[in-house]
């Protein structure tokens, strides 16, 4: 998702957005020193839209995405 500008790993948190269209779960991830925000909630089968905010941090600019996930 963050680009960086030189070197170094991300800090921050990414905001995290999951929705089948009828239901939204909103859950926040804290970056980890390897540069990586997991987060986990159960979910029934369905497909989903779930988008990543990330919160930016002095080094790297923030972004967000947006993937569709479909749970079997």
């Amino acid at each position: 998702m963050a680009q960086p500008p030189g070197s170094g790993v991300p800090t921050g948190t990414v905001a995290f957005t999951v929705t089948d269209g009828v239901t939204t779960v909103n859950l926040t991830g804290t970056v980890d020193g390897s540069g990586v925000a997991a987060v986990s909630t159960p979910l029934p089968t369905g497909n989903y839209t779930i988008t990543g905010v990330y919160s930016g941090d002095t080094n790297f600019t923030g972004s967000s995405d947006t993937e569709t996930q479909t749970v079997i």
